[in-house]
Order: structure tokens, then C-alpha cells, then sequence
């Protein structure tokens, strides 16, 4: 029996796990890069996006996964979107990790903009 999937985002995910399998992390890194635009509070493209960016020492990939999402999850932390979520921990941990694969420029802008 064939099945079908249906939304771009489990495509994206399997294409992802199809690219790491092949060693092609870049591709795959990309993949999970498009499912954070599409699905901001998917932790799992999240978490995965964070790990092969480390993995292939691409700190850039890192952090922009990490402020792709991290509006989202701060609207769902300070009460915009109107309920509690288990995942808003998870999230902001996940959102630190990569912020802090590029602290040097985090640090750089932190200061920057309190200069002004």
C-alpha cells in the first residue's frame, strides 16, 4: 500500500533525513532551515537544525536558526498567544544554544545597540 505524505513540511523532514543519511549535511541543514520559515515551532527541525549546524561547524546557520524562530516562541512565552506550552522551555533553550554558537557577535551587537 502506497502512502502519501501530504505537507510540506513532512517532505522537508524527509528530505533532510534522506540528505544526513547520505552525509550531504548542508543539503539537509538547508531543509531544516525552510521548515523553521514554514513552521517556526517545530523543536524537532529545531533542535536538528541546531545539531548539524555545530556538526559541520557552520555557527552562522546556527544562530539563524535560533533568531528564525525565536519571535515565535517569545509570543508564546509572554502570554500574545494566550495559553501556557510545555515546549516554551524547550524553545528557549534550544534559541540559546544557537544564539550562543555565535556569542562573539551576539555580545558585539548587545553592546552596540546599549551604546546607542
Amino acid at each position: 500500500q502506497e502512502t502519501y505524505i501530504d505537507s510540506q513540511r513532512e517532505r522537508l523532514h524527509l528530505h533532510a533525513l534522506h540528505h544526513l543519511l547520505q552525509n550531504k549535511h548542508r543539503i539537509a541543514l538547508g531543509s531544516y532551515l525552510r521548515i523553521l520559515e514554514l513552521c517556526p515551532g517545530d523543536l524537532f527541525a529545531l533542535s536538528l537544525a541546531i545539531d548539524v549546524a555545530n556538526a559541520i561547524g557552520d555557527s552562522s546557520a546556527a544562530m539563524r536558526a535560533a533568531t528564525n524562530v525565536s519571535a515565535y516562541w517569545a509570543e508564546r512565552d509572554s502570554g500574545a498567544i494566550n495559553y501556557a506550552h510545555p515546549a516554551v522551555n524547550l524553545a528557549a533553550a534550544l534559541v540559546s544554544v544557537g544564539l550562543s554558537s555565535r556569542a562573539s557577535t551576539a555580545e558585539r551587537l548587545a553592546e552596540t545597540s546599549l551604546a546607542r
